[in-house]
């Protein structure tokens, strides 16, 4: 028995998951790194060659999360000014942390300072509550936040970590994940709330999360009406209400429909228009304006933002 963010259970080892985890066919590796340029390129060879996509992290995310961006910049898909900006995304101020500024700067062959953290941290404990919870992504201010489906085990960690309200986008009765080693009818141990037949329970979440004094919104984006005027302008009370209260963590079962809703929400209270919607989800981990399939999402904004 083990302890991790003061919870007790049996965490695995690094040997263990990566055993575990090449069991399940895929790629994995553990690396120790430091902040020198041997580091990087270790990481940046390995990702090379390995399956995509590829999941980083470690015990917070704050490095893995660096490193995934100064790979980026190395493959010239970012620049080093965004090295900063894209990861405040993340909640991590990279630029208000000095040893991470000489490090881009030696990577980089840039001159940038230091400067005064530009995250409001209105969580309790400022950049250590984005670390505690450090899976969730910062959706543009310092109110809302978005992740894919949370689990029955979470609850009191979201608590503590300074959110005020969980606002779920999924729809009653929708599939959880169910991997090929369990059950194929019935419930399934996965910890999505889900009912005795391992379907999403609202009723089973909503529970959960008030029980530990959280609010708790279900606005479930579904059917013909998912991507609308007419359900943000029934949603946006809400969202309001839920923000009224302090930091809103918003998800659905993988962070798509939410990061739309919140960033369209956002965007109308902003002023801003659809390239910056199309920017901060970009940022959140969807590009709505790359797939044919994402128009309506496109759609909505235009529609939503009104340019």
């Amino acid at each position: 028995m083990t302890e991790y963010n003061g919870v007790e259970g049996e965490y695995l080892s690094n040997m263990d998951e990566i055993r575990y985890a090449k069991q399940l066919g895929m790629d994995a590796y553990n690396y120790h790194v430091t902040y020198n340029t041997e580091s990087l390129f270790m990481i940046s060879t390995a990702i090379l060659h390995m399956k995509k996509p590829v999941y980083f992290h470690c015990y917070d995310g704050y490095t893995a999360t660096l490193f995934a961006q100064l790979h980026l910049y190395t493959a010239g898909t970012v620049d080093s000014q965004d090295i900063f900006t894209n990861s405040i995304a993340y909640g991590y101020d990279y630029q208000a942390d000095s040893e991470v500024v000489a490090y881009v700067n030696k990577i980089a062959k840039t001159s940038f300072t230091v400067v005064e953290p530009s995250l409001e941290l209105t969580l309790p404990e400022g950049t250590q509550s984005y670390r505690y919870y450090y899976w969730s992504h910062r959706a543009g201010d310092d109110l809302w936040y978005n992740i894919g489906q949370v689990l029955d085990t979470q609850p009191q960690t979201i608590y503590d970590s300074g959110y005020k309200s969980v606002i779920s986008f999924r729809n009653n009765g929708e599939s959880t994940v169910r991997l090929s080693t369990d059950p194929q009818t019935g419930a399934v141990e996965n910890h999505e709330f889900g009912d005795a037949n391992g379907l999403y329970s609202v009723e089973f979440e909503k529970s959960s999360m008030e029980s530990v004094g959280l609010k708790f919104y279900n606005l479930p984006v579904t059917g013909s009406s998912s991507w609308s005027v007419d359900t943000l302008n029934k949603y946006e009370p809400y969202m309001a209400e839920a923000e009224s209260f302090g930091p809103v963590l918003a998800h659905c079962a993988s962070g798509y429909r939410s990061s739309g809703y919140v960033i369209a929400y956002l965007g109308r209270k902003q002023k801003k228009c659809t390239d910056w919607a199309l920017k901060q989800t970009r940022r959140l981990g969807y590009s709505f304006d790359q797939n044919s399939s994402d128009e309506q999402v496109v759609q909505f904004f235009r529609d939503a933002l009104q340019c």
